[in-house]
């Protein structure tokens, strides 16, 4: 067997930096056998001037959006962007199939080895078929108005169920060619949108059928999102009137819109609360309480400031975030809605942004978490 050898100015393994006289061993697929010290290593140590770190993990991602590449302007708000996709989403199958095969393969080459995929169709499976990252798909459900709540959650069950024979196939075409040990993980779950675009009906279907799953929301992504909730007003109502619901069929109540949905996810679901750009210290004591209640697990927050930086040139409080003790992770978010799919690209605004949270710590996020 060929083994590599390596030492860099960081060595960071997921949980720690190391001091520079380790070395990494791989084997000649890149799959790590062993960190010794220099003394052991032998010849043949090929030095890297910078960090060495674990494959990298896209926590948020919409794949199949990859085609709207630069077609909605950057700065437009949260509401012109969300009304941008739903005018402009459309396009032929082959653009859309092209543009997923690409965007893989750009999360590839920025070292990304596993991706939580947001899924509105099943277009994405031209590259889950055969994986070249290791997939979670999240198949959203959206529909604010109550009555129609069933309907839109068997619509969502039917797109989940697609994924779900993928995988089994995958499964059994690796088998059958005895090709198991190089298995990607193929996985999915249905999760709910937005705390705006799932009525109290709906989510409550989401929270019973997903009990001990993993879920990924999109979370106090804007000012207006939070306004909405607390005043039923704002510029959310545009899309509400895009999308011909009137003001009868709300059903915000005078909170912070994760006041509205958190609690319904309380039967030992993973959850990946996304973006959290307007999340303020209430919002922090409000998950402490429901953890310290039993009510939830520990949830995890992830953040995706290029795209928060796309959409209305506005972060999250990350050292809010950090010191209120929540799992970090971090996110790309679409094509769509950012320049690249690139975790080290996000990594370095985020540093940039709180200089005073450790690095180790960012990679922490990106890796282990």
């Amino acid at each position: 067997m060929l083994y590599r050898k390596y030492k860099a100015d960081r060595l960071f393994t997921g949980t720690e930096v190391l001091s520079n006289d380790q070395v990494l061993i791989t084997n000649e697929k890149g799959v790590v056998e062993a960190i010794v010290h220099e003394s052991e290593a032998g010849e043949n140590v090929l030095y890297h001037n910078g960090w060495i770190v674990p494959g990298l993990v896209n926590a948020h991602c919409h794949i199949e959006l990859s085609h709207m590449k630069d077609v909605i302007p950057q700065h437009t708000g949260m509401v012109d962007f969300l009304l941008g996709i739903l005018k402009q989403r459309r396009a032929e199958p082959e653009q859309i199939y092209d543009a997923i095969r690409k965007a893989e393969e750009e999360m590839v080459a920025n070292g990304i080895v596993a991706v939580g995929d947001i899924c509105n169709t099943a277009d994405s499976l031209c590259v889950k078929r055969d994986p070249k990252l290791h997939y979670h798909s999240f198949v959203e459900v959206i529909g604010i108005v109550a009555e129609t709540a069933n309907e839109t959650f068997q619509q969502a069950e039917t797109v989940l169920n697609k994924f779900r024979m993928n995988e089994v196939s995958y499964r059994h075409s690796l088998s059958e060619n005895g090709k198991i040990s190089d298995a990607k993980i193929v996985s999915s779950s249905l999760t709910p949108h937005a705390p705006y675009t799932v009525s109290p009906a709906l989510m409550k279907l989401i929270g019973d059928a997903t009990a001990g799953q993993i879920i990924s929301m999109h979370n106090e992504e804007s000012r207006a999102e939070n306004e909405l909730f607390r005043t039923k007003n704002g510029d959310f109502i545009r899309l509400f009137e895009f999308l011909g619901i009137d003001e009868s069929q709300l059903f915000m109540e005078g909170a912070s819109s994760l006041v509205y949905w958190l609690p319904y996810f309380d039967q030992q679901h993973q959850i990946i609360m996304v973006h959290n750009v307007d999340m303020g210290d209430g919002d922090i004591n409000f998950i402490r309480r429901l953890i310290q209640e039993g009510r939830i697990t520990p949830p995890w927050c992830c953040v995706c400031p290029g795209a928060n930086l796309y959409i209305q040139n506005q972060l999250p409080d990350f050292n809010l975030l950090y010191n209120s003790g929540l799992n970090m992770v971090i996110g790309t978010d679409s094509l769509s809605s950012n320049t690249s799919l690139d975790i080290l690209k996000e990594i370095r605004t985020i540093h940039k942004a709180a200089p005073s949270i450790p690095l180790e710590e960012i990679f922490k996020w990106a890796t282990i978490n």
